[in-house]
């Protein structure tokens, strides 16, 4: 169907009414598209409209030749339009319920070329600010290490290359390393007595100027090291 012919033909129809159901059309045929161009994503169901806000409901993402297997309950994304006058970005929400992503291994690259010079600095050409942030049932299994986590919530606001992250909440984070391969290790050589030298770290750039409210995490557990860390 037509939404702009349907829009003129319908009877007192107001303009924001027809701009509201082509953002809602460009949704549903946006989510199809994606499916027939990239056909390991599959979503079940969008509501909503590309602005404020839309929901994928059950999306699916399965990529055999890069090992990767996601799928979440729903996604959702509301942005405000009135910010863009400013000009800036404001997303007032961003969600993310019942991820799980399994990678089991890490697909065959090509051989990385000559070395680059390293990323020194971030920045956006307008702020960009996300009111909230909530990411809810989260699992995660990467490489043999899982990781999960009951609702983590923050907001973000990012000028230039500085970047303010507010008030952060992770409930119930438990991290489950991967197993090591005992029977593989190779018995530790005797050595003679040597005098101890310093360690060299590596110097790490941090191409952002980074801010935190404050963190609070609730209920930390970590296995697979002796002893057991809890943190409550």
């Amino acid at each position: 169907m037509d939404i702009h012919r349907f829009c003129h033909s319908a009877v007192n129809y107001r303009g924001d009414t027809c701009i509201c159901l082509i953002h809602k059309c460009w949704i549903k045929h946006a989510s199809l598209g994606a499916n027939k161009a990239l056909p390991q994503l599959q979503v079940a169901e969008a509501k909503g409209a590309l602005f404020p806000r839309f929901t994928l409901n059950q999306v699916r993402f399965v990529d055999e030749s890069l090992h990767i297997d996601l799928n979440a309950q729903s996604l959702t994304l509301a942005v405000d339009l009135n910010c863009l006058s400013s000009p800036r970005v404001c997303i007032n929400e961003l969600a993310i319920d019942g991820l799980n992503f399994a990678m089991p291994e890490v697909a065959p690259s090509e051989p990385s070329p000559e070395p680059s010079e390293p990323l020194t600095s971030i920045s956006t050409p307008i702020p960009i600010a996300i009111g909230k942030v909530n990411f809810n049932d989260i699992n995660l299994d990467i490489l043999g290490t899982q990781v999960n986590w009951k609702n983590f919530s923050t907001s973000l606001a990012m000028t230039g290359s500085k970047l303010t992250v507010g008030e952060t909440l992770l409930k119930a984070p438990r991290v489950k390393l991967a197993s090591s391969d005992e029977s593989k290790a190779e018995p530790p050589k005797s050595q003679a007595k040597t005098q101890p030298t310093a360690i060299e770290l590596p110097e790490v750039l941090i191409p952002l100027f980074v801010k935190v409210t404050g963190i609070e995490i609730r209920t930390l557990d970590l296995s697979k090291l002796s002893p057991l860390l809890s943190i409550i």
